[in-house]
């Protein structure tokens, strides 16, 4: 949850209407291939087919995942985010909640994300939004917490970085609620 400073463990003010931002993935991220390999074989699915513009599937699968540590550090150091949570295997589900403090849980649009391909694709094999949520990305690697009047410095930091974000969502009072995450919206899987 916090930043370690020598021996002490700082831990985030994290407070109600701080905006929750997804930092884009460039794909996949090496997470959810034993669901995926599943799906492939047993829908024999032909990875040479094109499903984003002049991209196969097996070349979206591979896509490089993104790293994102030196802008972390970066937005670390310059005091532009208060936490972050990089989404990898147990999707957003079960990584967001680490970097929350007990006064607060997160609120997230759905409706907000911008799906790629690849997740539409994956979406079509009957895979639930639950699932999706819980297994994969879903085109968000990085998730950042900050002050809304922070967003400026951010946004040119990101863009620094050669990196795109998207306004997913806010933190809202919380008294220890069980629900770390409250999910509202539906992720549009149509193209």
């Amino acid at each position: 949850v916090g930043v370690k400073s020598g021996l002490k463990n700082i831990k985030p003010r994290l407070k109600q209407n701080d905006l929750i931002i997804g930092i884009n993935s460039s794909g996949l991220h090496s997470n959810g291939f034993s669901l995926i390999r599943k799906i492939i074989k047993e829908k024999k699915v032909n990875l040479n087919k094109k499903i984003d513009k002049n991209k196969t599937i097996g070349q979206l699968l591979l896509k490089p995942t993104e790293i994102y540590v030196d802008p972390i550090l970066e937005l670390f150091s310059k005091k532009l985010i208060k936490s972050c949570a990089h989404i990898t295997g147990g999707g957003i589900t079960e990584n967001l909640p680490r970097s929350l403090t007990n006064n607060v849980k997160a609120q997230i649009d759905l409706s907000k994300f911008n799906l790629s391909k690849i997740f539409k694709w994956l979406h079509g094999y009957g895979i639930t939004q639950s699932e999706m949520l819980r297994t994969f990305n879903c085109g968000y690697g990085m998730i950042v917490i900050l002050e809304k009047s922070k967003l400026n410095k951010f946004e040119n930091l990101i863009k620094k970085h050669k990196l795109s974000y998207d306004n997913i969502g806010v933190l809202l009072n919380s008294k220890k609620s069980k629900k770390r995450i409250k999910f509202i919206g539906k992720l549009n899987f149509n193209d």
